[in-house]
């Protein structure tokens, strides 16, 4: 089983990840490649995430991500999580790799977003709800918007930590 989780900054993709992980899942993000890339072009992850895909195309990150995981999906199989998609190019390049992607999206309002976002302390999050917004902008250009109409299952991230691991784990007796 694979596992799609997307959602625009801040909502709790990376939470509902290492949720998914806690129950077996293996998980993969689509950040972590655009971090190593930036660190690897000397630019930020803004910067690289966007420069990726003009100079390689809207597949650019997961087409690296899935590189990553060839060798472990094929030797040790499983379910995994691949976290932060940003397109339907994303979703579509996984499941023409593995055929069924189950995706969810993760939405949180943008105050509490933006909270999250500037206790976390990565050197991308914003700075002030201006750059909040266009970081939004430049994500849902990328066609993260699409994936809202695509996804399996919506989950609602703004009640705690407690009201998200039910919704996971809703989730995974679901699907099971």
């Amino acid at each position: 089983m694979i596992i799609g989780v997307a959602g625009l900054p801040g909502a709790g993709k990376t939470t509902v990840s290492k949720l998914l992980g806690e129950a077996g899942f293996r998980v993969y993000s689509m950040g972590d490649i655009v971090r190593q890339r930036a660190a690897e072009l000397g630019m930020s992850t803004d910067e690289a995430s966007v420069y990726l895909r003009i100079t390689r195309g809207a597949r650019a990150v997961v087409v690296d991500l899935l590189n990553e995981m060839g060798m472990e999906m094929k030797t040790e199989g499983g379910n995994a999580v691949v976290e932060g998609l940003r397109s339907v190019d994303e979703l579509d390049a996984l499941r023409e790799r593995f055929g069924s992607v189950f995706l969810i999206y993760v939405a949180s309002s943008m105050g509490v977003r933006f909270s999250r976002l500037r206790n976390r302390g990565r050197p991308d999050d914003p700075r002030n709800p201006s750059d909040l917004i266009a970081r939004d902008y430049r994500e849902l250009k990328f066609g993260l918007a699409e994936l809202i109409s695509r996804a399996d299952r919506i989950v609602l991230n703004d009640d705690g930590l407690e009201s998200l691991r039910e919704s996971v784990r809703n989730i995974i007796q679901a699907i099971a």
